[in-house]
């Protein structure tokens, strides 16, 4: 998987857990502004994972600072962390 890929399942995974995190906080009857500030978080992550899918943004890091070969990694680390709490939050407000 190259670095574009990486980027690709990250931001979409970021976008995948704001759009739990919504849902779980509209199943618990939270504000909506927290509501709607997830589902924007969610859309934007989404647009910028598409911008990587239909090359819209070319992903070129820079060739002299080692802080961006791990990029991609934190992104894909980000959204899993993200989908699991989004995850872990439906469920608790699906059984409460």
């Amino acid at each position: 998987m190259n670095d574009k890929q990486r980027l690709i399942v990250g931001f979409s995974g970021i976008a995948l857990g704001n759009t739990l995190l919504a849902l779980g906080s509209w199943l618990r009857a939270d504000s909506t502004i927290l509501t709607a500030g997830q589902i924007v978080v969610a859309l934007s992550m989404a647009i910028v994972a598409a911008g990587y899918l239909f090359d819209f943004s070319q992903y070129e890091p820079p060739n002299d600072n080692r802080m961006w070969e791990l990029f991609p990694t934190t992104v894909i680390l980000l959204g899993i962390i993200i989908s699991a709490m989004g995850a872990v939050l439906v469920i608790l407000a699906l059984i409460n």
